[in-house]
């Protein structure tokens, strides 16, 4: 069984297409934490605010100009395609054709209008209205922007892993499909049982996803060495923050870290989600495999692929349309956390936005690690069929 696993890992990454692949990871990451010097380079403008020619007059009458700043409108004393007048106590727009400007100029317009009636009435009217439109809120604890950004950035890192692993879960099922078609089959078999086979694909599945984790962390970590080398990637994050209107000041990569300061509770929350992922669709490829099995020509493999794929974008689209505080807590996404294959991302959720207790993560886990050793051990013996083409 070892020298079929070795065998089938140095097919799978020693070959012309996965070198190529891996070029093109490299250059994609390459771009990405280069971003903002090629946009540089190239003199690309993606941000393009709309300039508005706006007279003194106009601007009297409208809220502070930093409102409209943030909205991505500049004003200019420039004649321009694109002005706002105010004459008649009617607002006038030339030149901006795009619903969406339209729709946030329209709100700072309102704005601007509600500022002028309450200016122009009586200071008691102006009280009431104030104190009508406003109430005072006290909540239990406060959001923290920076805990609320590592959740972001660990969801990200699990969706990332998660559609990564997608692009595996078909390579055993093909590989079966092609020994059969070309009659190899029958030759590995007389070296190996039938059941190192099986257990030899399910070994070859999780050890090129671990791989491909090893590999794409350590060249991630080298480009993000060669940014911090050049500018301690401060020109990339203010690119991010500028492009994405976040509320942070330029700093560099340590800054960063320093800011979100990553402890150890972080660390265990990410190896957790990526566990209950990792098994979740090892149980996904032991039941493609026992499929693949009783496919005989390369022409049927979408038959058997293509569902697996539907279902698990359709737990995806589930998982995210789940994650809200009620579902979360005591409703289906509650449940779903202990459902098998379901609890790959459910869990996830759960870890990442509520207090979860440790007696809960063992039970889930406990249920899948069985589910999977019962998709083993009921699922070979028709999986040997499959390869023997029995019925």
């Amino acid at each position: 069984m070892k020298t079929l696993i070795l065998f089938s890992l140095k097919r799978r990454f020693f070959n012309k297409i996965s070198i190529l692949l891996e070029v093109l990871f490299i250059s994609i990451i390459v771009i990405c934490f280069n971003a903002d010097r090629i946009i540089q380079a190239l003199n690309i403008n993606i941000y393009q605010p709309i300039e508005l020619y706006v007279s003194t007059e106009t601007r009297s009458v409208l809220i502070d100009e930093s409102y409209f700043n943030d909205a991505g409108f500049i004003f200019t004393d420039e004649k321009q395609d694109t002005q706002l007048n105010y004459q008649d106590n009617q607002y006038f727009v030339y030149g901006i054709d795009n619903n969406m400007s339209r729709a946030k100029l329209y709100g700072l317009l309102l704005r601007s209008h509600q500022a002028i009636i309450l200016n122009s009435s009586h200071p008691s009217v102006e009280a009431f209205i104030t104190n009508f439109n406003s109430i005072q809120v006290n909540y239990d604890n406060e959001i923290n922007d920076i805990d609320s950004l590592k959740q972001t950035i660990l969801f990200m890192l699990i969706t990332s892993v998660y559609f990564m692993m997608l692009n595996f879960i078909s390579v055993n099922s093909n590989e079966i499909i092609m020994e059969k078609s070309t009659n190899v089959l029958e030759t590995i078999l007389c070296s190996v049982s039938s059941f190192k086979h099986f257990m030899a694909k399910i070994i070859l599945g999780a050890l090129t996803v671990a791989i491909q984790l090893f590999t794409g962390l350590i060249l991630i970590t080298l480009v993000i060495f060669q940014r911090y080398q050049y500018d301690q990637g401060k020109g990339l994050l203010e690119f991010i923050f500028k492009y994405f209107n976040l509320p942070f000041n330029s700093m560099s990569f340590s800054d960063l870290l320093n800011l979100l300061d990553w402890s150890s509770k972080e660390i265990i929350l990410l190896a957790q989600c990526l566990l209950f992922l990792f098994i979740g669709l090892l149980i996904i490829q032991v039941l493609i495999l026992m499929m693949s099995s009783k496919v005989k020509t390369i022409e049927e493999s979408s038959s058997i692929q293509g569902p697996f794929y539907l279902v698990l974008l359709a737990l995806y689209y589930l998982a995210l349309s789940l994650n809200t505080p009620d579902q979360i807590s005591n409703g289906l996404a509650y449940i779903l956390s202990y459902v098998p294959i379901a609890s790959m991302l459910t869990m996830g959720m759960r870890l990442l936005s509520t207090r979860v207790m440790l007696s809960d993560i063992l039970f889930s886990l406990s249920l899948s690690v069985l589910f999977l050793f019962g998709c083993i051990y009921y699922g070979f013996p028709f999986y040997k069929r499959g390869l023997m083409n029995e019925k």
